[in-house]
């Protein structure tokens, strides 16, 4: 938002947005409206804020409960169990990898706490080391000190380190006594970087500081800090309402699940990738996501039977069914009830909306599987179509049947497969690898079962890392990673000297999907191994938004501002992975692979009793894995690294064995990764 002393009219040049909002904007970019002397407002849209509120709607609905959101307790105990466990998929800012290490570290048992995890969450402070700095400060294994006396005051809440835009304001005015005015000009010179603003700056400060009676090396060395800071510093109070929100979404997912996670799924609904991490995330809680059903499920994700934890996918998220026909079609059925067959539902909502496309869609989807067998009903679908027509024909004209109400009793019998002459139509069931490619299809995953999961334990042995996983944090970094290939496209590229080809493929596992980029020299050698569905192992180095058709698009800009939602998903880039070698499954130069990690068992506080029975499970796993056993305190974590004799053989089992003791999310795999050699990194880019 642009606002002036008079109209913007006689100001600047305006225009038409052609974005396809409504309204006015500005010719000028950001730094020009700036200059002339506008205020410019951003104002941020998060999903967060309707997932919140679609949450607090269901919870009432389906519980009879009223929440306020804005008085919700804000010491929580589950709350805060959950985000020390770092359980935070679909908590605000706190779902991305590092939030969740940081997270582990930090055991946040405040807002407080939370802000900073918010303020540490971001490329420069974890680049200029000060996250390792904050976490060792915090856990006294690290001394806290401060360069001046002066800074002690604004420093002591963060154990001595910069982590917000204000301390860096703080520390101007108390060192150098610069007003507040002035340091929030000394910000803004940093944070763009202007080296002619950054040397009168420089001056000033230490002139400032001298005033003061501080020596010009340590004021010097004062400025140089600040000034590697500024670029990466984060408000303070935008960092504290970051934490309010992710805090009340955490406190929605501790406290309810069911209607927390259908919430986030309609957030999600536009994005399978993201849908089918929030179906993982809801399974490992116990919560079930059931198929479509036209006679249970509402226009959007909905609680299901509660006492079972049971999700309903949303009809409108059928892939070409259309939003406005199933609004209709469940305001049809909550009007005049539940749907008897397939002519029925044809009759009763009708009109153009509802055509071949859109019941196909429904068949094919499971949708309709109470009204009939999917086969039978595809094959029947025609015929129920027809007959709906003729009858609503029949009514406008006022033309009752030959023999009364027997049109209505057919509709409400349904329409068989048997034609107008009585002959009964042979039709075999549909298999059940169709119906799973048909849930792929229209519901963007497989729901009902994975045909990975019955080889899902081989494919986990033979990778370090799941497609789940993958995130801007791993760039550079080799992985090995393994699926069905999903998609293909191999080509010629244009610029092409040899005619060699090469590929894109997407893989998918039981996480999610990820692009796989495979060079002419890789394809040659794995051409016979690269054909839709086959299951193959990929070793690669992991690209973040740079070449191939992962790469991640510039946010659009308007008016010199980012896009709304920047800030929403912070670890959401995209990324691909550069396959260097392609394996069968079956390969035997994987059998003998074993991957580089390392066991973290997490022990809270009063369960020294379980050591015992955990002492027993880690025998009858022993395998080549070192395990380190993490006992959390009441602000830190301690860690104990065991002896080589009670290195365990990682797996299901041992997970399964290990949680039935010390509680879900006690365990924990960590790979130590190979970064590729920097020359590398820098020839692909």
């Amino acid at each position: 938002m642009v606002i002036g002393a008079s109209p913007l009219a006689s100001i600047v040049p305006l225009t038409r947005s052609t974005s396809g909002n409504e309204g006015v904007v500005t010719q000028f970019d950001m730094k020009g409206v700036s200059k002339i002397g506008l205020l410019k407002i951003d104002f941020l849209g998060l999903s967060n804020l309707t997932v919140i509120q679609e949450t607090v709607e269901s919870v009432e609905k389906v519980r009879g409960e009223r929440i306020d959101i804005d008085t919700i307790p804000l010491d929580d105990p589950a709350t805060y169990e959950l985000l020390g466990k770092a359980d935070t998929h679909g908590v605000f800012q706190l779902e991305a990898t590092l939030g969740k290490r940081i997270l582990i570290d930090m055991q946040p048992r405040s807002l407080q706490d939370l802000a900073a995890a918010n303020a540490l969450i971001r490329p420069g402070p974890l680049e200029g080391g000060v996250v390792d700095l904050y976490i060792k400060r915090r856990r006294g294994e690290e001394p806290i000190t401060y360069m001046r006396p002066e800074m002690e005051p604004i420093l002591a809440e963060t154990f001595g380190t910069m982590i917000y835009q204000d301390q860096v304001m703080q520390i101007a005015s108390a060192v150098a006594g610069y007003s507040l005015g002035e340091a929030d000009v000394l910000r803004a010179a940093m944070g763009k970087k202007d080296k002619a603003k950054m040397a009168h700056q420089r001056e000033k400060f230490l002139a400032g500081a001298a005033a003061r009676g501080v020596e010009e090396g340590t004021a010097a060395a004062l400025f140089d800090l600040i000034d590697h800071f500024a670029g990466y510093g984060f408000n303070k109070a935008h960092a504290m309402c970051y934490a309010l929100i992710g805090y009340q979404t955490a406190y929605l997912k501790a406290n309810h699940p069911l209607e927390f996670t259908a919430a986030l799924l309609n957030s999600r609904a536009g994005d399978f990738d993201k849908l089918k991490q929030t179906i993982l995330d809801a399974h490992a809680r116990g919560l079930t996501v059931a198929l479509p059903d036209v006679n249970r499920s509402e226009a959007g994700f909905a609680v299901g039977d509660a006492a079972k934890g049971e999700i309903l996918y949303g009809l409108a998220h059928i892939k070409g069914a259309g939003e406005r026909v199933m609004e209709q079609l469940v305001a049809e059925r909550k009007s005049s009830g539940p749907y008897l067959s397939l002519a029925d539902l044809c009759l009763r909502v009708g009109g153009r909306d509802l055509n071949r496309r859109v019941l196909e869609a429904l068949v094919r989807s499971g949708a309709c599987d109470l009204l009939g067998e999917r086969g039978m009903l595809l094959a029947t679908l025609d015929r129920a179509l027809d007959r709906a027509a003729q009858i609503r024909r029949e009514r406008e004209v006022g033309q009752g049947s030959l023999f009364g109400d027997s049109a209505e009793v057919e509709t409400a019998a349904g329409v068989t497969a048997v034609d107008q002459f009585g002959i009964t139509a042979e039709v075999a069931p549909v298999a059940a690898d169709e119906r799973l490619r048909w849930e792929r299809d229209y519901l963007g995953m497989y729901l009902s079962d994975h045909p990975l999961r019955r080889i899902s334990d081989q494919l986990s042995e033979r990778i370090d890392t799941g497609i789940g996983e993958l995130g801007a944090h791993l760039d550079g970094v080799y992985v090995q990673i393994g699926g069905a290939i999903r998609d293909l496209r191999a080509f010629i590229p244009r610029r092409s000297t040899t005619g060699q080809r090469m590929a894109f493929v997407t893989l998918e596992d039981l996480s999610g999907t990820c692009e796989v980029v495979v060079f002419a020299r890789t394809f040659e050698e794995c051409a016979e191994l690269l054909r839709a569905d086959q299951v193959i192992v990929v070793r690669g180095r992991v690209q973040a938004g740079r070449n191939g058709r992962a790469a991640a698009a510039p946010a659009p800009v308007q008016n010199g501002a980012a896009a709304p939602e920047e800030d929403e998903h912070a670890d959401s880039e995209q990324v691909s992975v550069i396959a260097e070698q392609v394996y069968a499954l079956e390969d035997v130069r994987l059998a003998a692979w074993r991957r580089n990690i390392r066991v973290h068992l997490r022990l809270s506080a009063g369960q020294e009793h379980l050591l015992p029975p955990l002492r027993a499970i880690l025998s009858r796993h022993r395998g080549e894995a070192p395990v380190i056993i993490q006992v959390q305190g009441s602000r830190s974590v301690d860690e104990i690294v065991l002896g080589a004799e009670w290195s365990v053989e990682p797996g299901p089992a041992l997970e399964r064995a290990v949680e039935s003791v010390l509680g879900d999310s006690a365990y924990r795999v960590e790979v130590e990764r190979q970064r590729a050699p920097e020359r590398e990194n820098a020839r692909r880019r």
